[in-house]
């Protein structure tokens, strides 16, 4: 199965490494396991590797990092500087479309609270249901995983 993971980074790269690399190992089996960072901030002046900066672009310069360091699998959406974060689902949507071939395409927070561990769970839950749409929240304590 092919995937498409959106993580729209707004502003917000404190987690997106560690995400994305959590997502990468879990999807390590899935056929063209692409995950799409959609950036607020647009490409700009690259760091020097290793200078240890980031997150001053909102997520540009990690994503960037991130696609240098996993080609294929990482690939960065850029939208305009100052958009809202509904623009950037919408960019990265778009995106997952025009530039791959996913059955499948998540959207995703950088700061994953679900856990990529559940990635597997939900794309068989999907297909048992036959569900063209999933939506994901947060849970109360004790309650299920899958409901309609």
């Amino acid at each position: 199965m092919s995937v498409a993971i959106v993580m729209p980074a707004c502003l917000d790269e404190a987690g997106l490494a560690a995400t994305v690399e959590d997502f990468l190992a879990t999807m390590e089996d899935a056929e063209h396991c692409v995950i799409i960072v959609a950036d607020h901030t647009g490409p700009g002046p690259r760091d020097e590797p290793g200078d240890g900066s980031g997150g001053e672009r909102g997520g540009g310069r990690m994503a960037e990092r991130l696609a240098a360091r996993f080609p294929g699998r990482v690939r960065v959406a850029y939208q305009t500087p100052g958009a809202e974060r509904g623009s950037a689902v919408r960019t990265g949507v778009a995106f997952a479309l025009e530039c791959t071939h996913a059955e499948r395409i998540f959207l995703i927070d950088p700061d994953a609270r679900f856990g990529a561990h559940r990635l597997p769970e939900i794309i068989r839950e999907a297909g048992r249901e036959r569900a063209d749409v999933v939506v994901g929240y947060r849970l109360r304590l004790g309650g299920a995983l899958f409901g309609r």
